[in-house]
C-alpha cells in the first residue's frame, strides 16, 4: 500500500518486470504477445496474458509506451497479492487432503513466512501466478492419489502444462506425472494407459500451439527464447524522470 500511495509504479518492478509488462502493452494496444507491433517470444505469455484480462476488466487503457498507470499497476498489484494468498490456501487444502488439519497448518504457515515470498508477491512477476498454479496442481495430485481419483490426478497433470506458459520449467512435470500415474492404486492398466493418453493429448494441445508460433516467428521450437531483450533494456521511467 505504501508503494501504491507513492505514485511511483517502478516500485513493483526489477529488471525482469521488462519483459513480461512489454508484451503486456502489446497485448493492450495490438491484441498480440508483441512489442511495438513486432511479434516478439521473450517471456513466457502466462503473466502477460492474465495481467490482460484483468486490467481489461478493470476498463484500462495503456496507451504510452513508457509510462505505466500507477492505477493499473496498482490493481496488478492487488491482484498478485491476492493470487500469492491463494496459494497458501491451496497448500492447506492439500495437507488436509494429505494428512490432518495440523499438518495442514503447518505447510500453509511455511508457505506463508517464506520471506521471498512475501518480498516478490506484489512485484510485476510471474513467481505468484506461477506458484498459485502449482499449488493448484499439488492439491490435484494429492486429492487424486489419496482419494482414488484418476481424473483429479490427469487434471493435475494437465494444469502442469497451464503452469508451463507462465514458467516453462514446469513443462518436465509431464515425465514424472506419467510415471507416478502408472503406481497410482485401485486402477487397471487399461484406464491408466487412456488416461496417459489424454493428459499427453491436452498437454501437448496447450503447449504446441505457443511453441509453433515462436517458431514461426524465428524463435525457435520452444516456449520463449531468453535474450538480452528481455532484461535490462526496459525504456521505462518513473513519472518525472
Amino acid at each position: 500500500l505504501p508503494g501504491i500511495c507513492s505514485g511511483d509504479w517502478m516500485r513493483f518492478c526489477r529488471p525482469d518486470s521488462y519483459g513480461y509488462l512489454a508484451p503486456l502493452h502489446g497485448l493492450m494496444n495490438w491484441g498480440s504477445f508483441c512489442i511495438n507491433g513486432e511479434a516478439v517470444a521473450i517471456r513466457a505469455p502466462g503473466f502477460s496474458w492474465f495481467s490482460s484480462v484483468i486490467l481489461r476488466l478493470f476498463g484500462s487503457e495503456w496507451k504510452d509506451y513508457s509510462v505505466c498507470s500507477m492505477t493499473d499497476i496498482g490493481i496488478l498489484a492487488l491482484v498478485m497479492l491476492t493470487v500469492n494468498a491463494l496459494m497458501i490456501v491451496m497448500v492447506y487444502c492439500a495437507g488436509v487432503v494429505f494428512s490432518c488439519r495440523r499438518t495442514a497448518v503447518v505447510a500453509a504457515w511455511i508457505v506463508a513466512l517464506n520471506p521471498t515470498a512475501i518480498a516478490q508477491a506484489s512485484m510485476m512477476l510471474s513467481d505468484s501466478l506461477f506458484s498459485f498454479l502449482i499449488s493448484v496442481q499439488l492439491y490435484l495430485l494429492v486429492a487424486g492419489w489419496k482419494r482414488k481419483k484418476l481424473w483429479l490426478f490427469a487434471v493435475g497433470i494437465v494444469v502442469g502444462a497451464l503452469a508451463s506458459l507462465v514458467r516453462p520449467i514446469s513443462s518436465i512435470w509431464v515425465l514424472p506425472g506419467l510415471v507416478l500415474l502408472v503406481f497410482l492404486p485401485g486402477f487397471s492398466l487399461k484406464r491408466k494407459v487412456f488416461a496417459g493418453i489424454a493428459v499427453l493429448f491436452f498437454w501437448g494441445a496447450i503447449l504446441f500451439p505457443w511453441m509453433e508460433r515462436n517458431r514461426a516467428i524465428g524463435s525457435g521450437f520452444c516456449i520463449f527464447l531468453i535474450s538480452t531483450s528481455s532484461r535490462g533494456q526496459s525504456p521505462w521511467r518513473s513519472p518525472g524522470k
